[in-house]
């Protein structure tokens, strides 16, 4: 790939689980590191980066095509944390516009009287996230055939990670996995890993998503293959129930 010519390290995981984190964290110890500027929604960039790093959970899928000098870290987090995230988006709803038309049809929602071209194009931009995320989904997973919202978000946490570690186990590149939970008390380790000398303070972290409105979530049990993987991860079945509220 031409566009990763002079990447040294990329940073993946599922979507809602530290990569922005990660990048501003390399940013600040003076790597310059992109944030889904390498690797878009719709693939790899076609052009040649000027990045030493990218953090993209959209990378996932073309890890193996990766040159064996670039180092991967591969950054995790509780499922249901990344499940109750990416259901306030609506990432994987019924219907792609139902974070912002509370229930209503677009063209019900838009015949409010306060409508106005701003919310329309705020609202146009969230329902293109959404659409260009599922299409990601589609391509690469199967959870959309599971028949609840919840239970395809299950799916997308267990089979995103799972591809990432079966293409890492086919590569000879250096990597290594750390839960979001633990970045900051693993911070040495981590910045050692990308060649990082001297302390870097930790950054605070973000909640890039906040003008999303909150929605009810209806939690459906995860089959036990996700436990299963949670558990390989470091997080026992009691702590990913305990975020199943």
């Amino acid at each position: 790939m031409q566009n990763t010519k002079n990447i040294e390290f990329v940073i993946t995981g599922c979507g809602r689980s530290g990569t922005t984190y990660v990048s501003e964290l390399l940013q600040k110890a003076g790597i310059k590191c992109g944030h889904e500027s390498v690797f878009e929604v719709t693939g790899p960039a076609k052009s040649e980066s000027q990045y030493r790093a990218d953090s993209s959970w959209f990378c996932a899928p073309f890890l193996i095509d990766l040159p064996q000098n670039v180092k991967v870290l591969h950054v995790v987090r509780n499922p249901a944390k990344v499940v109750s995230s990416f259901h306030r988006i609506g990432l994987c709803a019924d219907t792609m516009w139902i974070q912002f038309s509370k229930g209503k049809t677009p063209l019900e929602f838009m015949a409010k009287e306060n409508y106005r071209l701003a919310k329309f194009k705020k609202h146009f931009r969230r329902y293109a996230y959404v659409k260009n995320h599922r299409k990601l989904l589609e391509k690469y997973t199967t959870c959309f055939k599971e028949k609840l919202e919840v239970g395809r978000l299950w799916q997308y946490w267990y089979q995103w990670n799972e591809m990432i570690e079966g293409q890492l186990s086919k590569m000879p590149n250096e990597s290594l996995v750390v839960r979001l939970e633990d970045i900051d008390s693993r911070l040495d380790e981590v910045t050692t890993f990308f060649g990082i000398q001297g302390y870097v303070e930790p950054v605070k972290p973000a909640n890039l998503k906040k003008g999303y409105r909150k929605r009810t979530i209806s939690w459906v049990e995860p089959g036990e293959e996700v436990f299963r993987l949670a558990d390989y991860y470091g997080y026992s079945e009691e702590e990913v129930r305990s975020q199943m509220k």
